[in-house]
């Protein structure tokens, strides 16, 4: 896209900036979104193995049912 369209660093965003910011509050409405979800599935097994971790260190979180 960015080879295609321009799309500069700035204008992306993590999906940290999504889930814990307020991003969408300044994206104008009838601006495009585009979520590309793709990413190294290693590095998330690696990111959840992480937190995983930290919360059955800290004892916090709960054990879902199957």
């Amino acid at each position: 896209m960015h080879r295609e369209r321009g799309l500069q660093k700035e204008e992306t965003f993590a999906i940290t900036d999504v889930v814990r910011g307020d991003l969408f509050k300044k994206i104008p409405p009838d601006q495009t979104l585009f979520f590309n979800p793709i990413g190294m599935a290693s590095f998330d097994i690696a990111i959840v193995a992480y937190y995983y971790t930290q919360a059955v260190k800290k004892g916090i979180g709960m054990t879902l049912a199957e």
